[in-house]
């Protein structure tokens, strides 16, 4: 999608086909140094060409990664190599506020290659990566990368921002689906929830490691 005059470039994956074969499988955005890597295997007719070619191809994506303000890459099927190549590119989206990665197949290997990017993103205020295969390290890493990045305000719906700020006296997060990597990160803020009076968690596929970590959180609150 093209940016308007006066308005940061906006991507979104629009609406998945709906028939199995049909969806909508788009790929990363490739920085300039992937889309060199893969052009050395393509023929072009002159040198030169390609060249060009690679020129053009860092300047318009280095362009609209710097600007876009929100990527929507939702029910495309992107697995942890999909994942590894967006967080590549990540690192120039220098004022991307929202990412949303929910319900693909991403794993703990494209997990913790996401988290290496959401860390130091300044401008990244939301974020939703549930309905992934998020789990064990890939999940720990994750949830210790939104806990470090302060200027995270939503994570899988999670509210961030008024856990911080200690303004909650009650938690509801029933049937948010806010997966292993939501418990870890629910599990590092309760500490600091003096007024927190109840908390529902139901329907939230938080196994085993998300359930542990969060009773022993609350039993220390």
């Amino acid at each position: 999608q093209r940016s308007r005059p006066g308005r940061a470039a906006e991507i979104h994956s629009g609406t998945p086909g709906r028939v199995g074969k049909l969806k909508d499988r788009r790929l990363p955005t490739l920085v300039p140094e992937e889309f060199a890597k893969r052009a050395t295997s393509k023929t072009v007719t002159n040198g030169k060409d390609k060249e060009v070619l690679l020129r053009l191809q860092a300047d318009v994506s280095t362009c609209v990664l710097s600007t876009v303000r929100v990527l929507s890459f939702s029910a495309l099927g992107w697995g942890d190599s999909d994942a590894t190549l967006l967080a590549k590119a990540l690192r120039l989206c220098a004022n991307l506020h929202t990412l949303n990665l929910s319900r693909n197949e991403i794993g703990p290997e494209g997990a913790r290659d996401i988290a290496a990017s959401t860390a130091v993103m300044a401008s990244l205020t939301h974020c939703d990566v549930r309905h992934n295969n998020i789990i064990g390290e890939g999940a720990q890493q994750l949830a210790s990368a939104v806990l470090a990045n302060t200027k995270i305000e939503v994570f899988n719906e999670i509210p961030i921002k008024e856990m911080r700020a200690d303004s909650l006296t009650t938690l509801d997060l029933s049937n948010k689906k806010i997966g292993v990597e939501g418990g870890m990160v629910v599990a590092g803020l309760v500490p600091v929830m003096t007024s927190l009076t109840k908390i529902s968690l139901a329907g939230n596929f938080l196994e085993e490691d998300g359930t542990r970590v969060i009773c022993e959180a609350v039993k220390g609150n």
